[in-house]
């Protein structure tokens, strides 16, 4: 019996997760429904899918701000891909009439495109 050395857990956790595993789920699963939901006019319904669909954000977007920008090109990929879903989710807001709730997800779609570009700026 050979013996194989674990990998070490901590290590693990440092590994980046490509944009396509988060942009997939998206693709098949969120995006359908909110476009369903978009199509029977049903404004709040989209907007509850793609708040519903935050719960997964990646902790490197959710942790972006106008003090913190993307420190890799894998962040910057994910800040430009969660701003347009959060420009998205502020447009089924505004047709839902919640336009505090519009202006908050306008607000952080900017802030993350933002954050992108000041990668790709450096």
């Amino acid at each position: 019996m050979s013996m194989q050395r674990r990998p070490d857990p901590k290590k693990c956790l440092n590994v980046v997760v490509p944009v396509a595993d988060y942009a997939a789920p998206y693709e098949y699963y969120w995006v359908p429904l909110h476009e369903a939901a978009v199509g029977k006019q049903d404004w709040r319904g989209a907007a509850r899918i793609l708040e519903g669909s935050f719960r997964y954000e990646p902790d490197e977007v959710k942790n972006l701000s106008p003090g913190r920008t993307c420190q890799t090109d894998e962040e910057a990929q994910l800040a430009s891909f969660y701003s347009n879903l959060h420009d998205a989710l502020a447009k089924g807001l505004k047709q839902a009439g919640d336009i505090s709730g519009a202006g908050r997800e306008a607000n952080r779609a900017l802030e993350l495109a933002n954050a992108a570009r000041a990668r790709t700026r450096a």
